[in-house]
């Protein structure tokens, strides 16, 4: 079960011929990953995504994620050869830092 404040987040993930898998978390400004494997690019992805929301809680803002529906991410085209998945981040935990 997703908590309140749990987020689940798509992700586009490419594969490069040379190199391993690149993620990019659409919802969360400059949150970047990857891996030498699909399993380890989307397990990154989940701690990168974590330590992100970590940060915006500790600058006393409530994170606020825009994202459209995934149909309309896929018809994207700098995203056609992207494969898809989505990560649950449990930020639950984390504590908003008042001023």
């Amino acid at each position: 079960m997703i908590e309140k404040r749990d987020r689940v987040l798509y992700i586009p993930i490419n594969k490069n011929r040379n190199t391993g898998y690149g993620v990019t978390v659409l919802s969360l400004f400059s949150c970047f990953s990857y891996g030498d494997t699909l399993k380890q690019a989307i397990e990154k992805t989940k701690k990168k995504s974590y330590f992100t929301f970590k940060g915006i809680l500790e600058d006393s803002t409530e994170p606020e994620i825009y994202q459209s529906a995934l149909a309309t991410r896929i018809a994207v085209p700098e995203y056609a050869e992207a494969q898809w998945s989505d990560v649950e981040v449990k930020i639950d935990q984390l504590i908003l830092k008042s001023d």
